[in-house]
């Protein structure tokens, strides 16, 4: 069978593109088979490449397949392709499409220097899998690959190659050597070590597996030297984000990996930078304000400031006077929760990076809460990570009814434990409500007090949950260093705190700060939907940091819609809703 990459298509494509996936693995293995692969070229980040497709015995082919009956119109030089309903739609040029990515890749052969040790014949060929050649006679038939050609795909795309030339290598093993360096630059295999957290059970400790999706994404990324990458929440954005930074630093490169929360700075530092790297340029993990500090440091600046909010332009102003002194540090600075960095901190952090350099950013629109409009500092179209990749269904159907987005999110078919739910629990209920779940979950389900959180909206000082205080056999903590000293510490944060960050069990507590109060007719309409506005930021948010389990203990039946389309709502259990 063929070298196929991806693996399978799945529902990620059309039915023709799935006719000619399938077709491809009737080919010896010598064949290498790169599905949907998305590629840069001249400026056009949007490009995708149906199928390239090489061969260590002649050199590659840039094949791009059509579905339906394909007709064309040589007066008005249009195509169509007509469903099977009989209807008719207009649709690219094909053959345009086909010659313009095989320059691309093309160009990119030449880029990364493959053409000074060797040469490779190229092509194009357009495969109809519903359609036969007599409908499309005005192109040469040796291009075409038609439904006849489909039981045996070799022999046509020999015809296709034969058309093109002979074959540039004059020995079996120069075709070999050269399509394995073709190999290393399209489709390098991504094997993502689980190192982010040695706390996992064992099916997480298993290699991590990347969607079809989350490939497609890493491999297009090696061609871009800027990005913009946006997906929910757990769609796994800090997790590529680190794996960039990671993959950049083992390639010799001086990378910055930047956030905008400390607490989310602080665990990615732990899993990417080894104790060998620590003091190391080459790998620098901070969140955007301690980045500002330690720059202006080794600039000689003083870093005594007077800004009044992390959003204050001093910020800015700071870190622009150190790269001023500095000069450019990186070749790649990767900067995750992109939505929270405000206009003006693009400029620096531009500045650092070093001519020729990356700059790649991971946004979530839904998780933005530090600012209102966010401009970038380049208008690339973003990549998009459309699944939930990191939680069950049954949280992700709980997350995305607070998405915002115009497409929602895809879900996955990791099945787990209902969501419960505890609605209406006050401020006198809620520390014996607390106690019932940590020791239901902690106790009696052995889920590690290290991987579970407790969520709430407010702020250390104003929330019921003192540091150090007894619930059950447990002590709360907001310290993160004390949670994972102590076994029977339990770690209090806030949603926004936590935002980016992830644990097995997460308990979301005192929602009575979010509710609006509809019993008391104050006539301030704009104000309740502001607060529903931010009520639905926070619990997208603090649903989204759950893997494996989910208790809401608060808030109100009806902000998470009807009954009907709340999960395992059992009869007759008020306020609990999904205790089993």
């Amino acid at each position: 069978m063929a070298q196929l990459y991806p693996d399978s298509l799945q529902d990620e494509c059309s039915p023709a593109e799935y006719k000619f996936f399938e077709a491809c693995r009737q080919l010896p293995h010598k064949y290498l088979v790169i599905a949907r692969l998305p590629i840069n070229a001249r400026g056009k980040p949007d490009m995708e490449i149906d199928f390239l497709i090489a061969s260590p015995d002649w050199g590659y082919l840039v094949v791009e397949v059509k579905g339906g009956g394909i007709g064309y119109d040589p007066i008005k030089g249009e195509w169509a392709s007509s469903d099977r309903y009989g209807v008719t739609h207009q649709i690219k040029d094909p053959v345009l499409q086909a010659r313009q990515n095989m320059m691309a890749v093309r160009d990119l052969i030449q880029a990364h220097g493959l053409e000074k040790r060797y040469t490779y014949r190229y092509g194009w060929a357009i495969c109809f899998p519903d359609s036969v050649k007599e409908k499309v006679a005005h192109l040469p038939p040796e291009l075409i690959i038609d439904r006849k050609d489909m039981s045996d795909l070799e022999a046509a795309l020999r015809r296709v190659m034969h058309y093109h030339g002979p074959s540039c290598w004059s020995t079996p093993a120069q075709g070999t050597a050269a399509v394995r360096a073709f190999k290393r630059l399209f489709a390098q295999p991504v094997e993502v070590r689980a190192v982010f957290d040695a706390r996992l059970d064992e099916v997480e400790r298993q290699l991590i597996k990347l969607t079809t999706e989350q490939y497609l994404i890493l491999a297009a990324l090696r061609h871009h030297k800027e990005a913009l990458i946006c997906g929910c929440a757990g769609s796994g954005k800090t997790f590529l984000a680190g794996e960039k930074a990671r993959t950049a630093y083992e390639a010799g490169q001086s990378v910055l990996l930047t956030c905008f929360n400390r607490p989310l700075a602080d665990w990615l530092r732990e899993q990417l930078v080894r104790p060998e790297r620590k003091g190391n340029r080459q790998m620098d993990v901070d969140n955007f304000h301690t980045t500002c500090l330690n720059l202006a440091r080794e600039a000689g600046l003083p870093t005594e400031i007077e800004a009044q909010s992390p959003k204050d332009p001093q910020w800015a102003e700071l870190l622009l006077r150190a790269v001023e002194r500095l000069g450019p540090l990186y070749d790649t600075i990767v900067v995750d929760e992109g939505q929270d960095f405000e206009e003006e901190w693009w400029i620096p952090l531009l500045e650092l990076r070093k001519p020729g350099g990356a700059f790649y950013i991971f946004y979530d629109d839904n998780q933005r809460i530090y600012t209102r409009n966010q401009k970038w500092p380049f208008a690339h179209p973003p990549f998009q990570l459309t699944k939930i990749v990191r939680c069950t269904r049954q949280i992700q159907e709980q997350v995305i009814k607070f998405h915002q987005g115009h497409c929602p999110p895809g879900l996955t078919d990791v099945c787990g434990q209902p969501v419960e739910f505890y609605f209406g629990v006050d401020e006198k209920r809620i520390k014996g409500e607390l106690a019932a779940v940590l020791h239901h979950w902690l106790k009696q389900e052995s889920v590690p007090a290290a991987e579970t959180v407790i969520l709430t909206p407010a702020s250390a000082r104003r929330s019921v949950w003192s540091e150090g205080l007894s619930v059950g056999a447990y002590s709360l903590t907001w310290d993160p260093e004390k949670a994972r000293a102590g076994k029977n510490y339990v770690l209090v944060s806030t949603i926004h705190r936590f935002k980016g960050l992830e644990r097995k069990l997460v308990i979301l507590t005192e929602l009575y700060y979010l509710d609006d109060d509809d019993d008391a007719d104050d006539g301030d309409k704009e104000a309740d939907r502001g607060l529903e506005h931010y009520r639905n930021k926070l619990l997208y948010i603090g649903l989204s940091r759950a893997k494996g389990q989910l208790v809401v203990l608060g808030g109100r039946r009806e902000w998470f819609g009807p009954d009907e389309v709340l999960q395992g709502v059992p009869p007759g259990m008020g306020n609990v809703v999904g205790r089993q």
